[in-house]
């Protein structure tokens, strides 16, 4: 029984080094959020395909910046099935986009006076497989809410309760759920051919 024990522990620790080296083993999907800050690709991720779908992992924030629920292309779970890595990074202060003012409300008996100003933002695209970059696209934001799933109009309304960003009295725009998937869209899933020609 012994000789058995050994020999079945000294086998799970001959396959566990085998997966290790592999690459596979304990690869989570987070783990391409690398490619963010100059990592390289791995060969864990699936080949990019132009024709698409190609399963992006959206890093820095996107994934709490959109509201695509569970999807095996906006938000996959098997690190195997990634093609494209998105990343955003803040790049400058944009102007004043307005001023807005609201009334005193319970516990807060002085109004509040919050400007909002557009953040602009640096959406780069990669190859998860080889690490190549193929885009980088800057976008002023255009939500003021703390939810990505509010679509209200109007901006000071939309702004009602969010946090301050730096100073006090002023809240920096965030990336829309549209704004990201418009943007990084036609790597993930490109139209057909024919809508293509039709444009």
């Amino acid at each position: 029984m012994v000789a058995i024990a050994v020999a079945a522990a000294a086998l799970a620790a001959v396959a566990g080094t085998v997966f290790a080296a592999s690459g596979f083993a304990r690869f989570d999907v987070a783990e391409y959020s690398a490619l963010c800050s100059g990592g390289s690709g791995t060969t864990v991720a699936a080949p990019y395909t132009a024709g698409g779908p190609s399963p992006v992992y959206l890093a820095g924030g996107l994934a709490e910046a959109t509201t695509f629920g569970p999807s095996a292309v906006w938000h996959p779970v098997d690190a195997a099935t990634v093609q494209l890595v998105a990343c955003v990074s803040e790049v400058r202060l944009g102007e004043l986009v307005r001023t807005c003012q609201y009334p005193p409300v319970p516990g807060q008996p002085v109004g509040r006076t919050l400007n909002l100003f557009a953040m602009v933002y640096r959406l780069t695209v990669y190859e998860a497989r080889t690490g190549n970059r193929l885009a980088a696209i800057e976008i002023a934001g255009d939500r003021f809410a703390t939810d990505p799933a509010v679509t209200e109009p109007d901006r000071c309304r939309a702004a009602t309760g969010a946090p301050e960003d730096g100073l006090p009295g002023r809240r920096h725009s965030r990336l829309s759920h549209q704004q990201v998937q418009e943007a990084i869209g036609p790597f993930v899933a490109p139209p057909p051919p024919s809508i293509r020609a039709a444009r």
